[in-house]
């Protein structure tokens, strides 16, 4: 089996992927969503909405080299043509990973990378108290 989709099982496991337009939409409104992906054979309908989600948080938007079926059989569903990971080191990996299996993915796997960055140097700031100031490791 593919490590990427292995990844997308273990992003649902720590509670780090929503499947499904509605639930992707609620979190890209919550500005949580870092990574949004399609099936290979989601419907035009599927795809716009995805795109206008993508313009609408920033968050990079990927064709995966899979089919819904395939999404759906490895996340116990049905069928699963829209997804979006909330956790920026989940995403980075995901990325890598399919980015080393599939070739034309490293330059979003260069923006998830660039994303996770900045959410965790958000979630240090916060830690720390410091809003608005940089962290210096």
């Amino acid at each position: 089996m593919d490590s990427a989709l292995n990844m997308l099982g273990m992003c649902k496991k720590a509670g780090a992927l929503e499947t499904g337009e509605e639930p992707c939409g609620a979190v890209v409104r919550s500005g949580k969503a870092v990574l949004l992906m399609t099936a290979s054979d989601a419907g035009h309908g599927a795809q716009k909405r995805a795109e206008n989600y993508s313009e609408w948080c920033g968050a990079p938007l990927i064709t995966l080299p899979y089919d819904k079926d395939v999404l759906g059989d490895m996340l116990g569903k049905r069928v699963c043509a829209v997804m979006a990971i909330t956790d920026g080191g989940l995403a980075a990996s995901f990325m890598k990973k399919l980015s080393a299996a599939h070739e034309g993915y490293s330059e979003a796997a260069a923006a998830v990378t660039e994303k996770a960055e900045k959410q965790k140097a958000r979630a240090r700031a916060a830690a720390n108290g410091r809003k608005g100031r940089k962290v210096h490791d």
